[in-house]
């Protein structure tokens, strides 16, 4: 199970390494006609950022 747990924090890891360059991107490209993309994008982060947490903490306290 431990292992199974730093993969996932490995995982987390890399997905919020790898998203800043494409947020740099983002910003590179005309903003105003790519704000419902940058906001899901965002979002979809944001909630797989979350998710992981939650289930890394799941985890921990089992």
């Amino acid at each position: 199970m431990k292992l199974v747990r730093n993969l996932l924090i490995l995982a987390a890891l890399m997905i919020v390494l790898f998203n800043y360059p494409l947020l740099g991107m983002f910003n590179k490209i005309k903003w105003v006609e790519k704000v419902p993309t940058t906001f899901f994008y965002l979002f979809g982060v944001w909630f797989v950022s979350v998710f992981l947490l939650m289930f890394i903490i799941y985890q921990w306290k089992r």
